[in-house]
């Protein structure tokens, strides 16, 4: 018997090939661009800030919150485009549940206020589960690094409490992640009720995710290679559409479960 992660795979792939691969490729550009464009914007001011002369206290002064704006604007111009990547998911959506998509899926959320700051809500909500997730997890890790560093006479005792808080955090941002896999789906969710509100949406992908983390987990898990091979770019364009489909096609299915119940 196929496991459930190879069946969907399978099908995420059949969807794909029904003649939606190249439209799914045009989109995935377009987003990358669209990011790309923000953070050569960004580089651009930030080489004319490196190029600021601080040889008077002034303009040294000035420079500091020159480079504290720059940042903060770089930062909310990427927050500001972030729903694009809730359009890239719900086209994925439409793959898998439809055999089809459109150029649309991809701006989505931003044809009205109420799609894009919903899209932001989600967003924002799954942020904040993960910082607080990992603050809450990491926190024994961070703690003994904190004391090693700062408390701790000599190396053998430093380096050991170094260890321990290294290997607490790395378990504390793996269990982070883990926690966070209830929140995974909530992009499809959000392509499936169209109308529903950032709460809606987030309290409709726990129940959706409910009693079927572990099989989200072993599903992401199941793309790490896949995931590795990304640091080469070029498999980007292959991996994104296939692991972005395949999610789609576990909303699916989860999502009819839950009606079914």
């Amino acid at each position: 018997m196929m496991k459930a992660e190879k069946t969907i795979k399978f099908q995420a792939r059949r969807s794909l090939s029904a003649g939606n691969w190249s439209l799914a490729l045009g989109c995935l550009s377009v987003m990358m661009i669209a990011f790309l464009v923000v953070f050569c914007l960004y580089y651009s001011l930030l080489f004319g800030f490196n190029a600021l002369n601080t040889s008077t206290y002034q303009i040294k002064k000035s420079k500091v919150l020159l480079g504290l704006i720059i940042n903060t604007l770089s930062v909310l111009m990427v927050f500001g485009i972030s729903p694009i990547t809730s359009g890239f998911s719900r086209l994925c959506y439409n793959i898998a549940v439809y055999n089809r998509c459109s150029p649309d899926d991809l701006l989505f959320y931003f044809t009205s206020p109420k799609r894009y700051f919903t899209a932001l809500g989600v967003i924002s909500a799954k942020l904040l589960a993960f910082f607080l997730a990992f603050v809450c997890f990491s926190l024994p890790g961070i703690t003994f690094i904190t004391i090693g560093g700062t408390f701790a006479d000599g190396e053998q005792t430093k380096l050991a409490l170094n260890i321990i808080g290294g290997v607490l955090s790395a378990l504390g941002i793996t269990l982070a992640v883990m926690y966070n896999f209830r929140f995974f789906l909530s992009d499809f969710v959000m392509a499936e009720y169209g109308n529903y509100g950032f709460k809606a949406v987030i309290s409709e992908t726990l129940k959706t995710s409910k009693g079927h983390t572990k099989d989200i987990a072993k599903l992401f898990i199941s793309f790490v290679f896949w995931i590795l091979l990304c640091f080469f770019v070029l498999p980007v364009f292959y991996v994104v559409p296939y692991m972005g489909v395949s999610f789609g096609t576990s909303a699916k299915w989860l999502i009819r479960l839950k009606r079914e119940a």
